[in-house]
């Protein structure tokens, strides 16, 4: 268990991605998110560290003290499943535009949209499997969003609207 004041855990969750906290504090993402739900501690919003590489901030709140103080305790719990090593996140960024042709070449069309992308599903339901099993087989991505969506920008497939 990792024991956090909420205003400790405020300030973290403004101060690096969720991911990287939990990467820090042997967490799950998600685990931490739920936390701050829980105890009424805002975290950005999806896209706010993406848009604050380019040089765009959007504007941090106050931290609510209407139900909880802000030294009240924070226990979040660490999570049995095994963690993913930082060596495997890096190698799943460097597998990115295999990710892309092995989608294409199995009947795919990987677009990027705005700062997001989308899988167009195969009309084949063998075709459909197979790209089912592509994205098991690559692992979780949702913290690749931002790279997948650069890479597929860089190749010409964007999805204009």
């Amino acid at each position: 268990m990792v024991d956090f004041k909420r205003q400790e855990l405020f300030n973290l969750v403004w101060s690096m991605p969720l991911s990287a906290i939990a990467k820090q504090h042997g967490l799950r993402d998600t685990t931490i998110a739920k936390a701050c739900e829980e105890n009424d501690v805002p975290r950005p919003a999806p896209g706010y560290w993406e848009r604050q590489r380019y040089g765009k901030f959007d504007l941090k709140p106050d931290l609510n003290n209407t139900r909880f103080r802000p030294d009240d305790l924070v226990t979040i719990k660490k999570h049995p499943g095994p963690l993913r090593l930082v060596s495997d996140m890096d190698s799943q960024h460097d597998r990115i535009p295999d990710l892309v042709r092995r989608l294409i070449d199995a009947g795919c069309n990987p677009v990027a949209v705005s700062n997001y992308y989308c899988l167009e599903e195969p009309d084949q339901p063998e075709q459909a499997r197979n790209v089912m099993q592509i994205l098991a087989d690559f692992g979780p991505r949702d913290h690749l969003r931002g790279e997948i969506v650069e890479y597929l920008g860089r190749i010409g497939r964007v999805l204009d609207l």
